[in-house]
Parts: structure tokens; C-alpha cells; sequence
């Protein structure tokens, strides 16, 4: 794939004929990759191609095309590559901000020990003033995320740790 190895994959992730699970409807067509008031905007998540735990590819979802298929791993293991990666080193206590429409991360597997254990806390946040402006596309997305609970009762803090009950295969 030459020194530019994305390159042969701009087509295809910027254009529209991507299928993104969003749940009601059942997928979306969409580009993964935007150019939109000036900056690059990217908004992917490989568990909505391949299905995730207990969260299976929805049948809804028409299958990949064959160049489809055939980019998402190279895609996958481009952007994972420790050539494109950074370790940030966190330490206990750290708290760590990320732009997800800028940056891709991840998190490495990891095993508790009673010596040793990790506590995740994932907190979307959304400053109006300093936001992006969205692609239309990406809007329901974000109205979704955001702006669907309707009391602050229904926002939920947990202080024991849990996987999201979605993942586990069950709604919410």
C-alpha cells in the first residue's frame, strides 16, 4: 500500500454508500470520513460492521460490498498500528478528554488483580459554545446521544463499575 497507506481507502470511507447501525432505522448510509466547516471529521466504530459481544451484526443491515469486506481490516489495522499509535502512559487518577469526531482510540484488554484494577468512567460531554459544527449526516447521531434524556432523573451515575447492558445483549 505504499508510504500512504489510507490513501486507497479515502474513497471508500467518504463516500456515501457506508451502512452504519443506528437501531430504528435499522442502518444508515452515510460516509465514515468528513470534510465539514474546515476540519477532518471521522465517526467509526468497527462493532457496527462486525457486531460486538452480545450485539450481533443486525441482519437488517444489507451486506458489505466485496471492497467493503475487503478494506474495514486493512482500515482496522492501519489505525491501530503502533506506527500510528500513542501510549499516554496514564497513571492512576488520570482523566483523559478525547474529541471523538477527531481522534480514534481504544483501550487495551486488561485483567483485574488484587494487586492491580482498572475503573473506567465514560462520560459524554458536549460544551454547545466550543462544539463542532456537525455533517447532517452525523446530526441524529448526536441529538440521540445528547439530547434524549429528558429529566435529570434520567441520567444515571453509577459508582460500582458495569458493562452497558446493551453490550451484554439486553436493552437498556
Amino acid at each position: 500500500m505504499g508510504t500512504r497507506p489510507f490513501t486507497p481507502l479515502l474513497p471508500l470511507i467518504s463516500s456515501s454508500n457506508i451502512y452504519r447501525f443506528s437501531g430504528d432505522p435499522p442502518y444508515t448510509l452515510r460516509p465514515l470520513l468528513f470534510h465539514h466547516d474546515s476540519k477532518i471529521i471521522i465517526q467509526y466504530a468497527r462493532r457496527s460492521f462486525t457486531g460486538f459481544l452480545g450485539l450481533p451484526r443486525s441482519t437488517s443491515i444489507p451486506p458489505l460490498s466485496e471492497d467493503q469486506a475487503e478494506a474495514w481490516p486493512k482500515f482496522s489495522i492501519l489505525s491501530i498500528s503502533s506506527r500510528r499509535n500513542t501510549n499516554w502512559g496514564s497513571i492512576s487518577s488520570d482523566i483523559q478528554y478525547i474529541n471523538n469526531l477527531s481522534v480514534f482510540h481504544a483501550r487495551d484488554g486488561f485483567v483485574d488483580t488484587p494487586e492491580k484494577t482498572r475503573h473506567l468512567l465514560r462520560l459524554w460531554l458536549r460544551n454547545e459554545e466550543l462544539a463542532w459544527k456537525l455533517p447532517e449526516k452525523l446530526e441524529p447521531i448526536w441529538k440521540r446521544l445528547y439530547y434524549s434524556a429528558t429529566s435529570p432523573d434520567e441520567h444515571r451515575f453509577p459508582v460500582e463499575p458495569e458493562i452497558r447492558a446493551a453490550s451484554k445483549g439486553y436493552a437498556t
